[in-house]
């Protein structure tokens, strides 16, 4: 973008321009800088650090706002900040950053969870004895505890979510389905493992569980339509309900990540609560809507989305946001067009990767997408930024609803998928895109209102991309290279972390999930197959012949080395 445009010219500049550059702007920059130091204005520094970069004010504003950061406990934003300070044309000039930024950047970087980071860029410096004290700060790390060693082939426990019983036959039905249609029916519901606890999630409740015993601690109930519906015998005779009812379920279960993923900081749990039970009457055979009919459902199954947090020891709810959602009038005359209240401010696309004493968040408001940063305590916006906008907003991008996009931080920068055929590297210590790479979407058929394609008779998986694609986001970064793999996307894409250029791209082929590998590498599990690819050069390794998967895999280490544990 042209922001970034703009400071590569001014780092390119050569050494007299340099000077001249100082002499005509220095004085200035540094009357601001001073004015900022003394009153501790963070955005004016982020600003002369941004406006005036190539003064030796602006590289003074970057370094006091990393260090204003450390010592106030900002641990991400301070590792982002010296980071940004590394690969500032004034460091390369004057040897910096200085010995004790160093130390700082990498006790930053382990204190907001980056243990392994931390540890690369020790290595990488020479210091190594302070690995030795880094500890981390946050319980960031504590979901792999569980991890730690390769399992036994032994069943410690098992749990079962039991579902009233026409729920649970029509699941069962829509799973032989699946399979017979030679589709992989893998459960959308991935467990959190937080120390001694594992959370799960199912349709109506989250329920956490002892590690070791898989005895109930805790349960958070909540209503879903979809599943109230599906036990209405009335609603269940009708051949056009059954058939939007049973889709839904096929979704909620097997094809919604959105609801699917718990996230944590340690102390709190996060989830999204939505519920799009309306989204499958626009494809009800015989439904012949109008434009209005289709923003009128469209709007009402849209309209449920909300962040939640709970206690990881008790499951209290902590907070919801938005706190209430905007509910149907029931006076209104039915296919008016017309919704009383508003939609939701923002629609969430999965719970907020937390990161430091933040969480981050992808979020849409119309055809808007924007990282949202929030506070943990509260769930307020602390601050936003607009990353790109779509061609289509999201009451006529229904599939894209059910994804979450894992904000993944690494060398100063927040990488932010958006399912809408971009991928934004936002800076942290500036607060502004530093590139935004984009890609061809290959999204499902789009369809006229009241159409169904031919195999009608198919109840959930005929015109879903979602069954036969990418099964959720998947991204990695593997030196310096950034892998994305995406739903709306046929291929594996990869692209510098410094400037977004597209270094490779190769076909998806049957790739369900992308994870990372060892040494190095990236590995594609399909379902019949799991490649090997070099991140580097793209090149495929090796290839083998696996039974079909029964759900994601996970890399793990242990002191017999590092694995990678698929269940079949």
């Amino acid at each position: 973008n042209s922001h970034a445009a703009a400071h590569r010219l001014l780092d390119s500049l050569p050494a007299d321009k340099v000077r001249q550059y100082e002499e005509q702007l220095g004085d200035v920059a540094r009357a601001k800088f001073r004015a900022a130091q003394q009153t501790t204005d963070l955005e004016a520094l982020r600003k002369i650090a941004d406006q005036y970069r190539m003064t030796k004010a602006g590289y003074d504003a970057l370094r006091f706002l990393a260090l204003w950061q450390f010592d106030h406990g900002e641990y991400l934003n301070s590792a982002a900040g010296f980071q940004a300070l590394s690969e500032h044309p004034l460091s390369k000039k004057t040897n910096s950053p200085y010995s004790g930024d160093m130390a700082r950047w990498i006790i930053a970087l382990s204190r907001a969870g980056l243990t392994e980071e931390a540890e690369r860029l020790a290595k990488q410096h020479k210091f190594e004895k302070l690995t030795q004290r880094l500890v981390p700060k946050t319980n960031a790390g504590l979901e792999r505890s569980a991890l730690e060693n390769r399992p036994s082939t032994k069943t410690l426990w098992k749990r079962p979510f039991p579902l009233p019983g026409p729920v649970d036959k029509h699941l069962h039905a829509i799973r032989k389905d699946l399979e017979a249609r030679g589709l992989l029916p893998v459960p959308s519901q991935t467990p959190l493992v937080l120390g001694n606890r594992v959370i799960a999630r199912n349709f109506e409740e989250i329920v956490a569980c002892d590690r070791n015993t898989g005895a109930v601690q805790w349960r958070k109930p909540f209503e879903s339509q979809v599943v109230q519906s599906a036990q209405n015998e009335g609603l269940m005779a009708n051949p056009g309900f059954r058939r939007m009812l049973t889709r839904q379920l096929a979704t909620a279960a097997f094809a919604d990540r959105n609801a699917g993923t718990l996230t944590s900081d340690g102390s709190r749990v996060f989830v999204v609560l939505n519920d799009h039970t309306h989204d499958h009457f626009l494809n009800i055979p015989g439904w012949n809507l109008n434009q209005s009919q289709v923003d009128y459902w469209s709007n009402w199954g849209f309209s449920c989305c909300q962040l939640m947090a709970l206690d990881a020891e008790t499951g209290k709810e902590l907070w919801r946001r938005p706190a209430e959602l905007p509910h149907r009038d029931p006076a209104q005359p039915k296919f008016s067009g017309r919704i009383r209240d508003p939609l939701p401010e923002v629609f969430f696309f999965g719970p907020p990767t937390p990161l430091g004493h933040s969480l981050y968040v992808i979020g849409q408001k119309e055809r808007e997408i924007r990282l949202f940063v929030l506070s943990p305590e509260t769930g307020e916006t602390q601050w936003s930024l607009p990353l790109v906008t779509t061609e289509l907003p999201l009451v006529k991008d229904r599939a894209r609803r059910r994804l979450a996009f894992p904000v993944v931080f690494h060398g100063g920068l927040l990488l932010c998928p958006t399912g809408a055929g971009a991928l934004a590297a936002v800076d942290l210590s500036s607060r502004s895109c530093r590139w935004i790479f984009r890609y061809p979407r290959n999204d499902i058929p789009k369809l006229s209102p009241g159409t169904f394609p031919a195999d009608s008779q198919n109840t959930h998986a005929s015109l879903d991309r979602w069954w036969t694609g990418w099964r959720d986001v998947g991204l990695i970064v593997e030196n310096e290279t950034v892998l994305l793999a995406s739903p709306e996307s046929s291929h594996l894409h990869a692209v510098s972390l410094k400037t977004g250029e597209t270094q490779w791209t190769l076909p998806r082929e049957e790739g369900l999930f992308l994870s990372r590998g060892i040494g190095g590498q990236v590995l594609l599990i399909g379902s019949q197959s799991l490649r090997m690819i070099a991140s580097k050069t793209g090149q495929q390794i090796t290839s083998l012949a696996i039974p079909t998967p029964a759900g994601r895999g996970w890399g793990t280490s242990s002191k017999t080395g590092e694995s990678y544990l698929l269940p079949l």
